[in-house]
């Protein structure tokens, strides 16, 4: 629930508790209490699922970002090899590395 509805439904419990009194109607006290005891459990239960669905999403993004900062440490890893083999090759030719398919090419250029 949003924080109007929250503020809305406490103050008129309280209203009808007060008025409850001046009146020495005790069932309306009595429904006074209930009610914002109500609001309260609803309250803290959305609350709760709303933290816990935030949680789990984080958790998510972590993971993905784990996988792909893996992923990039080898391509990085891959890509350092094929050059240092190019230079003990002896090879002058510029280095791209990649062809079409995103893999390297025999020759260690690109084939575009």
């Amino acid at each position: 629930m949003d924080k109007t509805t929250s503020t809305v439904s406490y103050v008129t419990s309280g209203t009808v508790g007060i008025g409850g009194l001046a009146l020495s109607e005790w069932v309306m006290v009595i429904a006074a209490v209930f009610f914002a005891a109500l609001t309260f459990a609803v309250n803290w239960w959305y609350q709760h699922r709303r933290e816990k669905r935030e949680f789990d999403h984080l958790l998510a993004l972590a993971k993905l970002d784990a996988e792909f900062k893996a992923a990039q440490d080898l391509r990085d890893h891959e890509h350092h090899m094929a050059r240092m083999e190019r230079i003990k090759n002896g090879s002058t030719e510029p280095y791209s590395g990649l062809d079409d398919a995103g893999k390297l090419n025999e020759q260690g250029n690109d084939e575009r």
